[in-house]
């Protein structure tokens, strides 16, 4: 029994196109969130999947839930581009959404295009998520960030996944991979 928390940047950088994320990366995450998400589900009918989105501070919009149908509803109205990228806010609001997760592996997958100007430090997120038992993952989309190597350090140090994924199939891929599932 699994419990994943998929943490979304909605901030307005995501809504640009980049290569063959068209036409946006935040099109290109929902794509990758929903493809995971149907395949987490149907593996195992006692997981469940909540969603948070984040800008300049962090939305929960989905509570854990085994209903792929309301994960689709709820990724398909993702629409609403905002200033800001807090993703230490995301992470402790994911983590605090898998605080009911008794007896359950607990996941987070936070997708950005890696800025950060708001919100808590990402180290200390991502200190608060491993001290909770929460395996993270975090995948930046398009250009390489800026932020590449404070990603990749602070995974390294709490035994957290950093992948950067620049085409629609990565991102796809390395989602997937956050949940367990190879592709060939």
């Amino acid at each position: 029994m699994k419990d994943l928390v998929f943490i979304l940047d909605i901030s307005l950088s995501m809504f640009k196109k980049y290569g063959d994320m068209i036409p946006s990366k935040i099109e290109a995450s929902k794509e990758a969130i929903l493809s995971a998400s149907r395949v987490f589900l149907e593996n195992n009918p006692s997981n469940r999947v909540g969603i948070v989105v984040f800008f300049n501070r962090a939305i929960p919009l989905l509570p854990l839930t085994g209903e792929f149908n309301r994960v689709l509803s709820t990724v398909k109205r993702i629409v609403y581009p905002r200033e800001g990228s807090a993703p230490g806010d995301g992470i402790v609001t994911g983590v605090k959404m898998l605080r009911s997760s008794l007896g359950r592996e607990k996941i987070i997958v936070l997708i950005t295009d890696g800025d950060i100007n708001y919100g808590p430090p990402l180290e200390l997120a991502a200190l608060y998520a491993y001290n909770e038992g929460v395996s993270q993952y975090y995948i930046t989309v398009g250009e390489e960030p800026k932020t590449s190597t404070l990603y990749r350090n602070v995974a390294n140090r709490y035994g957290a996944i950093y992948h950067h994924s620049s085409s629609r199939d990565t991102l796809r891929a390395m989602t997937l991979k956050s949940i367990g599932v190879s592709i060939a």
